[in-house]
């Protein structure tokens, strides 16, 4: 059984410009200790990323990735690539006896100028 673990989220769209219905959402864990299965695994490759930490409840999470997207990003000399935005739960309100989550988002980025 396992034991220790990250819990992760990747999003594959961007709620700004796709439907919430269109959107594409996978739920990941790490596992921290030797484990095979016939589970699928996939690792994500270094990169750029600007980091947030987030407290909110169901359903802010769509404003807040909504936000880095359009507001955020704006005259900062960088460009979202194309790599999904991860996050990792610190509280997953999902599943956890939680009102709230929180959670690290991690959003690939790349140098487009430098001020």
């Amino acid at each position: 059984s396992i034991t220790s673990y990250e819990e992760y989220g990747l999003l594959h769209d961007n709620p700004s410009v796709t439907s919430l219905e269109d959107c594409k959402y996978v739920a990941a864990i790490n596992i921290k200790e030797d484990y095979s299965s016939d589970f699928s695994s996939f690792i994500l490759p270094r990169q750029l990323c600007a980091t947030f930490k987030y407290k909110g409840s169901y359903g802010e999470i769509i404003d807040l990735v909504r936000y880095i997207n359009q507001e955020w990003i704006r005259n900062k000399g960088y460009e979202i690539t194309t790599m999904p935005i991860f996050m990792k739960y610190i509280k997953n309100h999902l599943i956890g006896d939680f009102k709230n989550f929180e959670v690290k988002i991690f959003v690939p980025i790349k140098v487009i100028s430098k001020f």
